[in-house]
């Protein structure tokens, strides 16, 4: 065993990233990086008892080099007889379907697709490749962008199942440790394009920074790892506070949460600060692009009058009511009718209000588990919970949901594999007088019905382990 192999062996044994009989999947483009990673899991496979599989996401950016990419790994695996995925999607597009840029969604498409492929072949940890200088290089881009304490702290070596054996390793060490094995690995021509930000700090500022000090990628991940440190505490210090003060009993994407002002006043200014950032992530359902802007905007809510009120560009009003700061998210739609795009009707003014929420399941974490942390499927007979893209595909993008009187032709699914059964007996199954049931409500798609107040719910479109966005339908009152 090599030294730089000894180096990971004891990095991962003692942060508990590797376990005697893992099923580790590694991410594998082909650079140099996933290359040693790949090579080094395989030294340690006889020793942990390890199943070790290999993942290839082709971007489907830069033709004839990404097919070069891909053989390589292919090859790569056959050789050494690691059973290989590959994936082909187009990122471009999906990047623009969802608004992200094209370096945000090639990474988030690679996450979920190692989760997909983890939960098919039944493997509990997914190896990345990230090392010294990717610490660095994040570091520094968090830094130029305003980020506060956590995203300081560099990259963790284990975050859920996804394990980064080699973090310890510096990209001289991956390169000098491939060259005495005498292999070989891609170049992505794009890593010298300097229109990305991580390029341009790669390429540019940390080789000037290594100029005026030798030891500058040192010194700045040391930082890291020492601020990853005091996060861990400050983090402790905040949970306590957020528990004290925070009214947060409705699960883990609730619509509002309460804060008692009282008791935040209480605690350290900076301490406040986190619990705020916390309720604006919960209640969003998001930590993407969460400002210090907002946060701040919030705490000054604390010495104003009760009524006053802001509201934030992630779909939140945040609102005094005498010694609670209460932290409610807008993105309801109600009242009748909803078309799929956010569009309402009013003119059913007389009706009851249906209510869709929408959450994304985190990375790492399968969508039945996520129910559960969430507060498990609804027990009311008024609310429902739907695989989003199985809803879309299923009943078409330009869907009208509509909440009205029962229609003759109606029907409701009552089992998982589709099958239905017409509305009208349901009603009667469930003794309802024929007289009461032209005053009953439904939400309904066309003639298929999706909830039945306090009588049944529909089993189309339900959500399962490979679900990546939830959608919640509840059915209500206008009080409520």
């Amino acid at each position: 065993m090599t030294k730089i192999e000894e180096k990971v062996r004891e990095f991962c044994l003692t942060k508990g990233l590797l376990d005697t009989g893992d099923s580790v999947v590694v991410g594998l483009s082909g650079g140099a990086d996933s290359v040693c990673l790949l090579f080094i899991l395989l030294d340690m496979k006889k020793e942990l008892d390890l199943e070790v599989s290999a993942i290839h996401v082709n971007h489907g950016i830069r033709g004839d080099e990404a097919q070069r990419d891909e053989d390589f790994c292919r090859e790569l695996c056959h050789t050494y007889k690691v059973p290989f995925k590959c994936v082909k999607v187009d990122v471009p597009a999906i990047a623009e379907q969802r608004g992200e840029s094209i370096e945000e969604a090639g990474r988030n498409i690679r996450y979920e697709e190692y989760n997909i492929y983890a939960d098919v072949i039944g493997a509990n940890k997914i190896a990345v490749a990230h090392n010294r200088n990717d610490v660095a290089e994040t570091f520094m881009f968090q830094l130029f962008r305003g980020s506060r304490l956590t995203g300081l702290s560099g990259i963790r070596p284990m975050n859920g199942r996804i394990i980064r054996p080699i973090l310890q390793l510096t990209r001289k060490e991956i390169e000098q440790y491939l060259s005495g094995k005498r292999q070989g690995y891609v170049v992505d021509s794009t890593n010298q394009s300097l229109q990305y930000s991580r390029n341009f700090i790669r390429n540019k500022i940390l080789p000037s920074a290594e100029e005026l000090q030798p030891r500058a990628l040192e010194h700045i991940t040391s930082t890291a790892d020492y601020l990853a440190r005091v996060t861990d505490y400050v983090d402790k210090q905040a949970e306590k506070l957020y528990e004290l003060c925070v009214d947060d009993f409705m699960g883990e994407a609730p619509a509002h949460i309460d804060i008692n002002i009282n008791m935040l006043k209480n605690g350290e200014y900076f301490l406040s600060e986190i619990v705020i950032y916390k309720v604006i992530c919960k209640v969003a359902g998001r930590k993407k692009d969460i400002t210090s802007e907002a946060v701040e905007s919030c705490l000054a809510l604390l010495d104003k009058q009760s009524g006053r009120s802001i509201d934030l560009k992630y779909g939140l009003m945040v609102k005094r009511s005498y010694s609670k700061l209460i932290f409610t998210r807008k993105s309801l739609r109600s009242l009748g009718r909803y078309t799929g795009k956010d569009s309402i009707d009013n003119s059913n003014a007389n009706c009851n209000n249906f209510v869709i929420e929408e959450y994304d399941v985190p990375e790492g974490i399968d969508g039945l588990e996520y129910v559960y942390r969430i507060g498990g499927f609804p027990r009311d007979l008024r609310s429902r919970l739907f695989d989003k893209e199985d809803f879309v595909e299923h009943f078409g993008a330009h869907y009208v949901m509509e909440l009205r009187n029962v229609a003759s032709d109606d029907y409701i699914v009552v089992f998982e594999d589709g099958r239905r059964k017409r509305v009208v007996e349901v009603l009667s199954d469930a003794k309802i007088p024929e007289d009461d049931r032209q005053n009953i409500k439904v939400v309904a798609v066309g003639s298929e019905v999706l909830i039945i107040p306090g009588i049944r719910t529909s089993e189309t479109c339900r959500v399962h382990e490979e679900t990546i966005q939830i959608m919640k339908l509840t059915l209500t009152n206008r009080e409520e």
